[in-house]
């Protein structure tokens, strides 16, 4: 109790507010344990919130201010107060077993939309005409993961996403090639040196 008491004295609240942070479940997986760690180090005392859904929900709590930062794929644009930046691009790739790609009607796993891999997925067959059916769709990166690791389907995701997750890649010209994508981090003005922080750790790991 003393000890708070100093620390509200010395304008410094033993309950910081906390930092909140949206992010890609992609990130989640793969960039977010490291960060973490060098975070801690930095600043014990901090307290964070983290969200984890796809970009455009993301932006969506982002603009009723229900987040500090985010980190998504693919989409940014001006925002009142805040400031975006490109800390990153990776190219799509089709990921699952070669096999299905050969077969004439191609199987795919597929997130719900909104999601740009999901549109890069059906334009490119569509432009290709392929033929295509649809045959797992959930809102779920766990159950897409799922589906492909199963055998069920193709899907589509980035080259970081397939490398830290074990799935195979299909690297021939079974399937119609699928566009680069960037890495956006959203961030909003004048937040403090914390929150900086973690965004600043967050660029550099995307940026990899």
């Amino acid at each position: 109790a003393l000890n708070d008491r100093i620390m509200r004295t010395l304008g410094q609240d033993s309950e910081p507010e906390p930092i909140t942070v949206g992010m890609v479940q992609d990130f989640a997986d793969t960039l977010l344990p490291d960060v973490l760690g060098q975070f801690r180090l930095a600043h014990p005392r901090s307290r964070l919130v983290i969200q984890i859904g796809g970009s455009a929900e993301l932006l969506e709590m982002f603009d009723r201010s229900r987040l500090d930062l985010v980190l998504c794929l693919g989409q940014h644009g001006d925002r009142p107060g805040a400031s975006w930046k490109v800390v990153g691009q990776d190219r799509m790739t089709w990921i699952g077993d070669p096999a299905i790609a050969e077969l004439s009607e191609v199987p795919l796993v597929l997130l719900e939309p909104p999601c740009r891999f999901r549109d890069a997925a059906l334009r490119a067959l569509t432009q290709e005409r392929r033929d295509y059916r649809l045959v797992l769709e959930t809102p779920n990166l766990p159950a897409m993961r799922a589906g492909v690791r199963g055998g069920l389907g193709v899907s589509c995701r980035t080259r970081r996403f397939a490398t830290a997750e074990g799935l195979p890649t299909i690297t021939s010209d079974a399937l119609p090639a699928v566009p680069e994508i960037e890495t956006i981090l959203v961030r909003r003005n004048h937040l403090g040196d914390a929150a900086n922080d973690i965004g600043d750790l967050l660029a550099a790991a995307a940026e990899a």
